[in-house]
Order: structure tokens, then C-alpha cells, then sequence
């Protein structure tokens, strides 16, 4: 990996976390980062210099990823890592509201707060919509994955952050159960990180926490990789009954959820039926940022920090 340090395309004078004032219940220059021609990587790294972070860039395989340290604290290469990740790139032509920038800043107001604090990393990712012909091996987690390995930081913990702005409920997702068949060792490691997401989403949430597969994110190109990664992502209440309800009486619509082979037996009818809204809106117009809960960004800031701090 190597890293530099690009100047932003232009003065950003945001500031980034949540004692601020906030434009309709959102984070200062969301709407900027939304904007159709935004330049999101300049954005992005301008508004964390500008809140006092020390982001570099590391440019593998074609993607532009931004890495955040503990502040005064170069990327190094510790043996083990709290790594939380969320991608900053959209599906062309979608505001990506929900799809990602708000686990975005939810992940910057978090940086800002842990500080000098030791022993974690934030990477905000590239090229997560760009599966493609090669799969998950399209993804710039991918190489970002076989990059974590290289350095020695392929035993950190890796929690993906991924639509986590519309709802009160985190979804800690069981979708790498479904693709790692096989891989004993890699779906040991996945289950211990759902149990260390479980334990700070309580905090986090209230008590508001569902275990259930979901939608691919980061966590495909990671396992392609050969490394676990815990996706997280968040519903609404009435979402997440609804969908635990719609698993326990049809199983099989929670693999059709997660593997495009199995939903050609599955009635095209029933799985629109089973999709919660939320996840319906995302790639597609409707991802806007009054779709979002205000709500959701201080509960994923303190339950990203809460990661992040590991089992110290």
C-alpha cells in the first residue's frame, strides 16, 4: 500500500460531526456530497483535513480508497487492527443518500471523537458498485482485502458500514453464512464478529438489533480475499419485524436475498413482497436525502466508536 497526500479540488471549509448546526437534521456539506457532478473523493478528503483528521490516500488496482489513523499516527502496521470500512463511491446516476453517504459521515464523526485513541483504522473505500463480469473480485475491496494481508493486518477485525442511514434498527448481517459454505474457518471468524457487533450495538442502539442475511456490500470482494468482514446496516423498526418475520416463515426467500442463482425459484412476487423499502430504494432515484432518519447518525457514530475501541 502505498499512500499520498492530495490537496482537495477546492477550499472545503465543512466541519464534520454533530455538535454543529446540521441543514434538515443532516450533517454539514451531505448536500454538497450528494450533488450529481460532486467530486467526492476531493469532498471527502478536504472536509477530514478540515475537521482536524490526517486522511491519506492509497491507490490500489485502479480504486482510490481514503485512510484515516489515530491522529498523529501514520497509517503502520500494527498486528491487529479495529478496522471499520464504508464506501464512499454510488451506483451512477443515484443521489446514494442512504447507499453510502451516510455511513460515511457517521464514520468521519466517529474518527473526529476517537482521537488519539490507539489501535484503529477507518478506510473510506473505493469501487464497492463495481462488481461485474469478475464478481466480487471487481470490487476495490478486493484488492484492498489482498493489500490488508500484504502489510500483516489480514487477522484484523473488519466491520463493514453500509446504508446505515434510514431507520432505528442495526442489521448485523448473516449474508457471509450463506457464501462462505465450506470455509469453516472463515465463518468462525464472521461469527465472532457478529457477536462483537451484537454486544456494541445494544449499547448503541438500545436494545434495537436484528441478526439477518442482507444485500451484498464491502464484505463479497473481503471473503473473495479469504478474509471475513461484518457488514452492518440499518432498517426501521417496523422494516426489521417484517423481514424477521418474512425468514422465519419462508427460509428460502433468505437465500434468494443474498444468491442471484437461487431466486429463479422464487416467485418474483414474493421476494418484492419480502424486500424491505429501504433496500428498494437503493441504485435508484429514490435514495435522496429526505429519505434518511436524521435519528440513525449519532446511534451508528457511537456504535462505530464503540467498535473501534475492541475488547480493551
Amino acid at each position: 500500500m502505498g499512500y499520498e497526500y492530495p490537496q482537495p479540488a477546492f477550499p472545503v471549509n465543512t466541519r464534520l460531526g454533530y455538535t454543529s448546526p446540521m441543514t434538515d437534521g443532516l450533517p454539514p456539506g451531505f448536500a454538497e456530497f450528494l450533488a450529481p457532478d460532486a467530486d467526492r473523493f476531493s469532498l471527502l478528503f478536504g472536509m477530514l483535513k478540515n475537521a482536524g483528521l490526517e486522511p491519506a490516500a492509497a491507490e490500489i488496482a485502479g480504486s482510490r480508497h481514503i485512510v484515516l489513523a489515530p491522529r498523529g499516527r501514520a497509517p503502520g502496521r500494527p498486528k491487529k487492527a479495529q478496522v471499520l470500512l464504508a464506501h464512499y463511491d454510488r451506483a451512477r446516476g443515484t443521489p446514494g443518500a442512504n447507499d453510502n453517504s451516510a455511513a460515511v459521515f457517521q464514520l468521519a464523526a466517529a474518527a473526529r471523537r476517537l482521537g488519539d485513541a490507539d489501535g484503529w483504522l477507518i478506510v473510506f473505500t473505493d469501487r464497492e458498485e463495481a462488481a461485474s463480469a469478475d464478481g466480487a473480485r471487481g470490487q476495490g475491496a478486493y484488492a484492498l482485502a489482498e493489500g490488508f494481508k500484504a502489510i500483516g493486518l489480514g487477522d484484523s477485525d473488519f466491520f463493514i458500514f453500509d446504508a446505515c442511514g434510514r431507520g432505528d434498527t442495526i442489521i448485523v448481517s448473516t449474508t457471509v453464512d450463506a457464501l462462505a459454505q465450506g470455509a469453516d474457518a472463515t465463518r468462525r471468524r464472521a461469527r465472532d464478529l457478529r457477536l462483537r457487533a451484537l454486544e456494541a450495538g445494544r449499547i448503541a442502539a438500545g436494545g434495537r438489533i436484528l441478526l439477518a442475511p442482507t444485500p451484498f456490500s464491502d464484505d463479497a470482494g473481503f471473503l473473495a480475499a479469504g478474509l471475513a468482514a461484518q457488514t452492518i446496516t440499518v432498517l426501521s423498526s417496523a422494516e426489521a419485524a417484517a423481514l424477521a418475520r418474512a425468514l422465519r416463515s419462508k427460509q428460502e426467500l433468505a437465500l434468494a436475498l443474498v444468491d442471484r442463482s437461487a431466486r429463479e425459484v422464487v416467485p418474483p412476487k414474493a421476494l418484492d413482497a419480502f424486500m424491505p423499502e429501504t433496500w428498494k430504494a437503493l441504485h435508484g432515484p429514490r435514495d435522496r436525502a429526505d429519505s434518511l432518519t436524521p435519528s440513525a447518525f449519532p446511534i451508528m457514530e457511537r456504535f462505530a466508536r464503540a467498535l473501534a475501541a475492541g475488547r480493551r
